[in-house]
């Protein structure tokens, strides 16, 4: 996972990650933020907000991360609600 991240980073000037909320649902993680970059090569700044992904624990590490469109339905797919 940290090769893929780093990849992705290195394609960027300047790149932050704004954690916004941490949900705790039991083995899951349930988190949303926003993402704010600046292109290396283009100098195109870009913000993507609501970025929402559910993380699965195990023994203390991730083992998993899925990207939900919407909060919602990141929320629904560990049986929490709102």
């Amino acid at each position: 996972m940290a090769e893929g991240w780093g990849d992705w980073l290195r394609a960027w000037e300047d790149a932050k990650i704004a954690v916004e909320e941490c949900r705790d649902a039991g083995e899951h993680v349930v988190s949303v933020s926003t993402v704010r970059a600046k292109g290396r090569a283009s100098g195109l700044e870009v913000e993507w907000p609501d970025r929402v992904a559910v993380w699965t624990v195990r023994d203390g590490k991730i083992v998993r991360v899925v990207w939900f469109p919407t909060r919602a339905e990141a929320l629904e797919a560990v049986a929490l609600r709102g």
